[in-house]
């Protein structure tokens, strides 16, 4: 099969707004949609949506091929990626550093900085066809993307989004995009004019073959972190809230699916039914992980987590864990205060979240990160989704016979790994963040001796067949079934401690276009507890990482934990937030120009905020006010690219002026805040001291020591020399409006 990979290069002929669904109320009522960082970027269902309308006007007979029909859940031709900023994946990667380094570069790259760098907010009213006014309450602010790169001088922004299609619609592609010139809100109404062009088209031919590993049987464990590049809509029992993992049968799908799409590749044959039919290989659910500090390279090198068992609980006011399961309920008389369950500090489950056991009395705590995304149906309704934040980590496990290990190593590696529900466009899209490893299977010999207590831990959702009626989820039943598989004797009058609770496991069969029929399930976290009957013991060799019950265990279900009781602590310690984390080396590199251009912006604000907070009285009439700002716009006109020679043609004008009072001073104003000696003697030039503020305020020093850090000494100063008109124009405003203000004169208290 050939597959073209190219990149859509989207270039803004306006000013943009792809709306995002959210607003603030008094301050925005149409956003645009931009991510944690601040960096704004195009969605790419809103894309996909506009080159099928494209499609059905060029090429109508393939654009159901590329883009689906409406109600159709299959995957269809064309997959399309969200469209981002040239470097995003340095730029965003580097910001991330700097925040989690905490360092003071940080303060000044903050999301909103950014977001204001590249957007700008526009106001709109409705008016009456009657009156000829504006309608009472139609004001409505639009935040938009603005058209130029506001690190480029007059340089259309652009955003670039990968793309991927058979080679046999290429041509027509090609078409589709010349075909598409606005996107997002108000197209026909100035904003979302674009230009969009196909780059960096390359064909890529599928490999019909993989080299198997050494034709070993010997069960081996493959180990493999995920990041994903896009948001995460994986199917769960509610159809507008994404689960919390990547799911075991989502995984083995999607490596069918790339096995399949081998041209030598067959269904029928006997290693497609090993991998992913007969249940020899399982395929584990993809929990979310975080890097370690040191040694991220390896994946088995990631700490593994799974869901929080539910004797396992929090007290509501204190915040500290308490294990109900653990014998000795003894705490120190220091902390007996916080483990007090009197006055409501009662234990509450964690819920949603998950956990990594960092050593024998300590749980790291967390949850995956979610986002509500707002969209619009083919029936034009709004509706939202909420889904797992881009840029997270999952791990995940696959066992299987050491002579396929490698051929499901490249299978990871090589294919373009995308889960859940609209993969196609927007979420699901996943890359491999650690070196993949391949490690026996470890065993350990566990036991427990009469009348002692064994905890069995479902670290995945589990499945039970009766024998008779079906699938169940009856107590008696589940833990029948679960001790039959383990061998574990038990006294069935006798439960101490046992906590299930259940769920629906639902799916799409996407050739009906129909929801399958919901399964019983036993809910991750749920713990069934076993008395060793008197007269009894238990003993059992089993791989530690590898133990299942139930069915279905090849897409990941009943995957469990076998603990003694005795082994449990009541009071263990948590760590939270494990993503802050110390970044030894921060390089400001792909982020330079932003922070240059924020630290620039800031500069200037605070130049305006110090000179206004004086209240200086300016001495000049509303009449001269207004000349000298026309003087400033037709001498920043006249040289655009050279502020220093637009200031000398500024004060040259100056000098024109007949009234010698005025023409001091206007010169006073300048001598004032940037112009130095000797102006007197027709000699125009900055002073760049003057420009970087009073000596005395700490936020100017700030900047000026980053601007400094940041840049040469010539583009210092090319900095200072680029501000001066906005600076004088502003305080001439100031002036200006002070004085309409105030009735023709300037008053202070």
């Amino acid at each position: 099969m050939r597959k073209i990979y190219a990149k859509l290069k989207i270039e803004l002929m306006s000013d943009l707004c792809t709306g995002s669904g959210y607003s603030y109320a008094g301050i925005i009522d149409s956003d645009i949609s931009y991510d944690e960082f601040g960096l704004p970027y195009i969605p790419a269902r809103r894309l996909k949506g506009c080159m099928k309308e494209a499609a059905e006007l060029v090429c109508p007979e393939i654009a159901e091929t590329l883009f689906g029909k409406s109600g159709d859940n299959k995957t269809k031709g064309a997959i399309l990626g969200n469209a981002y900023l040239e470097d995003y994946d340095k730029i965003a990667k580097e910001l991330e550093n700097l925040q989690n380094g905490k360092k003071k570069e940080a303060a000044w790259l903050s999301p909103q900085n950014i977001l204001n760098m590249y957007t700008a907010i526009r106001a709109q009213t409705r008016i009456c066809q009657d009156t000829g006014i504006a309608e009472e309450n139609s004001l409505r602010y639009t935040r938009v993307v603005g058209q130029y790169d506001p690190q480029k001088e007059r340089t259309p922004l652009c955003f670039y989004a990968e793309v991927e299609f058979d080679k046999n619609c290429q041509e027509q592609m090609r078409r589709i995009m010349k075909a598409v010139r606005n996107i997002g809100m108000n197209r026909n109404r100035g904003l979302g004019s674009v230009r969009c062009t196909l780059i960096d088209e390359h064909e890529v031919e599928l490999k019909e073959d993989i080299l198997a590993g050494p034709k070993n049987e010997e069960q081996v464990c493959l180990t493999y972190i995920l990041c994903n590049r896009e948001p995460l809509l994986m199917s769960s029992d509610n159809v507008e809230v994404s689960d919390s993992c990547i799911s075991g049968k989502s995984i083995l799908g999607t490596l069918a699916g790339a096995y399949l799409h081998r041209e030598s590749a067959r269904g029928d044959s006997e290693e497609f039914r090993n991998l992913f039919l007969d249940g020899s290989t399982i395929f584990t659910d993809a929990n979310i992980t975080f890097p370690p500090k040191e040694k991220r390279e390896d994946a088995v090198q990631w700490p593994d987590y799974y869901p929080a068992p539910l004797y396992l609980n929090r007290l509501k006011k204190t915040k500290v864990l308490v294990n109900l399961l653990a014998e000795d309920k003894n705490v120190s008389k220091e902390r007996e205060k916080d483990y007090n369950t009197a006055e409501g500090n009662l234990p509450k489950k964690l819920k949603t979240h998950y956990i990594h056991k960092a050593d024998s009395n300590t749980y790291c705590i967390t949850e995956p990160k979610r986002e509500i995304y707002y969209h619009n149906s083919h029936r034009k309704l709004l509706y939202s989704q909420e889904a797992m934040q881009e840029g997270q980590y999952f791990q995940g496990k696959i066992y299987v016979s050491k002579k396929y290990a490698y051929l499901l190593k490249e299978l990871l590696e090589e294919s373009r790994l995308s889960f859940g529900k609209s993969k196609t466009a927007q979420y699901g899209a996943c890359g491999l963040a650690a070196e993949i490893t391949v490690n026996n299977v470890r065993e350990e010999m566990i036991g427990a001796k009469e009348g002692e207590r064994l905890a069995v831990i479902f670290c995945s959702d589990a499945v039970f067949l009766d024998g008779a009626s079906g699938y169940t989820i009856r107590f008696e039943e589940v833990k029948e079934l679960t001790a039959s598989r383990l061998g574990i004797p038990y006294d069935r009058t006798r439960d101490e401690g046992s906590m299930l609770q259940t769920k629906e496991i639902t799916g799409y069969n996407t050739t009906w276009n129909l929801r399958r029929p919901g399964i019983p399930a036993v809910k991750a976290g749920g713990v069934l507890i076993y008395t060793i009957p008197k007269g009894k013991s238990w003993q059992k060799t089993i791989s530690a990482d590898q133990f299942f019950v139930g069915e279905r265990n090849q897409e990941g279900y009943g995957q469990i934990q076998i603990i003694r009781c005795s082994d449990m602590v009541y009071a263990p310690s948590k760590i939270e937030n494990v993503q802050d984390r110390e970044i030894d080396d921060i390089i400001v590199d792909n982020c330079r120009p932003f922070l240059i251009n924020i630290l620039k912006t800031q500069l200037l604000e605070r130049l305006i905020f110090l000179y206004t907070r004086q209240r200086p009285e300016l001495g000049l009439t509303a009449a001269t006010i207004g000349r000298l700002n026309l003087m400033l716009l037709e001498s920043l006109d006249t040289y655009r690219t050279n502020h220093q020679q637009a200031f000398k043609d500024f004060c040259t004008r100056i000098s024109s002026i007949k009234r010698k009072r005025e023409r001091e001073k206007a010169f006073d104003l300048l001598y004032k805040i940037l112009l130095k000696d000797g102006y007197k003697e027709d000699i125009y030039e900055l002073d760049f001291e003057k420009m970087a503020g009073p000596r005395g305020d700490s936020y100017i020093k700030d900047i000026e020591g980053l601007l400094k850090k940041y840049t040469t000494q010539p583009e210092y100063q090319s900095i200072l020399t680029g501000i001066w008109g906005e600076y004088i124009e502003n305080i001439l405003t100031y002036h200006k409006y002070l004085k309409k203000h105030e009735g023709g004169k300037e008053h202070h208290e």
